[in-house]
């Protein structure tokens, strides 16, 4: 018993001391932290040479030039400033790029196949720093200079052409023409390319399931070449629901001579096609001609067939077959 009360009275023990080690531990650690930020406040409050990516694009190119190869897209800084600064720059660095203007390098260039010349980058410095206020001070740039080459490219109206795919829901399909707007657009490119080129084609896209009037943009395809003053045109396409219907037509004959009498076995054939339901009702037996020609008729033996032709069809029918496509014939002579 005794044994049992000196065992509960060490383990109470123990359970304070390793309490009171927490305390301690925990307010170690507590000022640890206080400590390390105010060296790390510390620390970036003075004064530090750093290298920065910056983005950048150039602008000020004139509209008859085209750039023969791709210019940086960064430029690398070394600046100077305070350490909250150049963090504050590195972690939270504009999205927009600085726009370096470079339009006084065309200025004394005359029209031709090809120019060529040094981008100084120190002469942007600057507007660099303006851009940026007052958060840093910038040293130099890298690189210092930037070999840029440009082509003399011209312009002219071509027309646009889609290049896609369009599928329906079933009994749908495509009603009237494919509009494109614009349907022509300002495009410019090499003298020698736009010598040939004929129209500009939009970038591939499909469309599934149109069953109504249908709206969308796409991209131009410059193919890497072209330079478009509206890089995008909007298309419209309509759908109408059709159906399927037949109609027996009467089969005249030409050119017969006026003493002859021709009979024909069968003399109707059966139409069959598909129309938009908003036209079905327009369709007549006067909308079609069915005929045999009897300069083509060489005998009389009633065993002998022509052939059945469809002149004469309304335009907005489509899928049109027709049966029997050759008829027996017999040629009398008039009494």
């Amino acid at each position: 018993m005794k044994k049992k009360e000196s065992l509960k009275r060490c383990y109470y023990k123990l359970r304070i001391r390793i309490r009171h080690a927490d305390n301690r531990i925990f307010i170690f650690l507590f000022f640890l932290v206080i400590s390390a930020t105010l060296w790390f406040l510390n620390a970036l409050s003075k004064d530090y040479v750093t290298e920065l990516e910056v983005p950048v694009s150039f602008v000020g190119v004139p509209r008859e030039f085209k750039s023969n190869q791709q210019l940086p897209q960064k430029l690398t800084i070394q600046a100077s400033g305070q350490g909250f600064s150049l963090m504050r720059h590195k972690i939270t660095s504009r999205s927009t790029p600085f726009k370096f203007d470079i339009k006084q390098y065309f200025s004394n260039q005359k029209a031709g196949k090809e120019i060529s010349f040094q981008i100084i980058t120190q002469l942007a410095q600057k507007h660099m720093e303006q851009y940026y206020g007052s958060e840093f001070t910038i040293l130099d740039i890298y690189p210092r200079t930037i070999s840029a080459s440009f082509s003399t490219i011209v312009f002219k109206k071509l027309p646009v052409s889609f290049k896609g795919d369009l599928s329906f829901q079933p009994q749908f399909w495509q009603k009237g023409n494919l509009k494109i707007t614009p349907d022509s657009v300002e495009v410019g490119g090499p003298q020698n390319v736009m010598d040939t080129v004929k129209k500009i084609r939009t970038q591939y896209i499909k469309i599934e399931k149109i069953n109504s009037l249908t709206e969308f943009t796409v991209n131009l395809d410059d193919n890497g070449v072209f330079i478009c003053e509206q890089p995008e045109v909007k298309i419209c396409v309509d759908a109408e629901k059709f159906t399927e219907a037949t109609i027996k037509l009467p089969i005249k004959v030409l050119n017969a001579p006026d003493r002859f009498n021709i009979m024909l076995f069968p003399d109707q054939t059966t139409v069959t096609y598909r129309i938009g339901i908003d036209k079905y009702e327009n369709i007549t037996v006067n909308s079609f001609t069915v005929i045999v020609d009897y300069n083509q008729m060489s005998a009389r033996d009633i065993n002998e067939k022509i052939r059945v032709e469809l002149i004469e069809l309304p335009e907005h029918i489509r899928n049109v077959t027709y049966h029997p496509r050759e008829v027996k014939y017999l040629i009398g002579e008039k009494k």
